[in-house]
């Protein structure tokens, strides 16, 4: 699928649960997680999560076409924090 850069984004190999219920966009790299999980010890997803309860019902982070974007996080950074944080 490509980027609106026009390269190809593609399913992370370990992170991209068909289970899950957040889809976010790391570089060019789809992460399909359980927002349970993240909401658990973070503030920042906590926060992230809250955002999208009000407002005008969307679908980011639901369809791999609309990915939350987390364009400061490298796929190194994201791959390690899953890593620590579920003993994956």
């Amino acid at each position: 699928m490509p980027s609106a850069c026009g390269s190809t984004v593609t399913r992370h190999s370990r992170f991209y649960d068909p289970n899950g219920s957040v889809i976010f966009q790391v570089e060019d790299t789809l992460y399909k997680l359980i927002h349970f999980t993240l909401e658990k010890d973070s503030e920042f997803f906590c926060q992230l999560f809250d955002i999208g309860a009000f407002g005008q019902p969307t679908t980011e982070g639901e369809v791999d076409e609309n990915p939350i974007i987390m364009p400061a996080v490298t796929v190194e950074a994201f791959d390690l924090y899953l890593e620590l944080r579920n003993n994956w």
